[in-house]
């Protein structure tokens, strides 16, 4: 496993004004094998991942700001499964071998942006809207399935049923607005209404299973 973080930032007399760059990559690697009486798997998760962050600041007047921003999420993640599942018996009623093969790869182009106006000593106001172009590619084979006997494992029906695999693809545009409403109540003391629109996604290796359909 490693990991790899380079940030720049442009600074401006004004301290209030800034631009700044980031890039992150991270990759790994990871293997588990589990057994149970008879039956066997093997798991090997390959995950690369990159980050990058494009900021920029700037007051427009003495009670109002913007920033705008892009921000890329680049992820590539590979599972290979080899597993073996038995009956009962010895030798065993039946036996069901196989290898599947898992891809996971997502490109997210995000762009941003945000106001803030100062309404008065008590009252701000904070819109801002995200945009996001994602496409994702899911792949999902099968390989090198052996049975002897009749099974009935219900995961071995299942992959049977599937064929060799199968491939999707998702490309979307979607919009997420956002809006906050503070309340100064003293100088260190604030209030904040917010309603907004999210997305949760998994992230890391260890949650990739969660898209894995067997």
């Amino acid at each position: 496993n490693g990991e790899f973080f380079m940030e720049l930032e442009q600074s401006f007399n004004n301290p209030n004004k800034k631009l700044s760059l980031s890039i992150a990559k991270n990759f790994g690697a990871d293997s588990e094998f589990e057994t149970f009486l008879s039956d066997t798997t093997f798991i090997d998760d390959n995950d690369n991942s990159m980050e990058i962050d494009i900021n920029y600041q700037s007051p427009i007047n003495d009670k109002s700001n913007f920033e705008i921003g892009y921000d890329g999420r680049f992820t590539n993640s590979t599972e290979n499964m080899n597993f073996q599942l038995s009956g009962e018996g010895n030798p065993p009623s039946w036996e069901y071998d196989g290898l599947n093969k898992f891809n996971y790869d997502r490109y997210i182009h995000g762009f941003f942006a945000e106001y803030q106006l100062e309404l008065n000593e008590k009252f701000t106001i904070k819109p801002s809207l995200r945009i996001e172009s994602v496409k994702k590619t899911i792949n999902f084979n099968k390989y090198n399935t052996k049975t002897e006997g009749t099974s009935n494992s219900l995961y071995a029906s299942l992959l049977d049923n599937i064929g060799n695999g199968y491939v999707v693809d998702i490309n979307e545009t979607n919009y997420f607005p956002n809006f906050n409403l503070i309340y100064n109540i003293t100088d260190k003391k604030n209030l904040q209404f917010s309603i907004s629109k999210r997305i949760e996604r998994p992230e890391g290796s260890s949650r990739w299973g969660q898209l894995r359909p067997f």
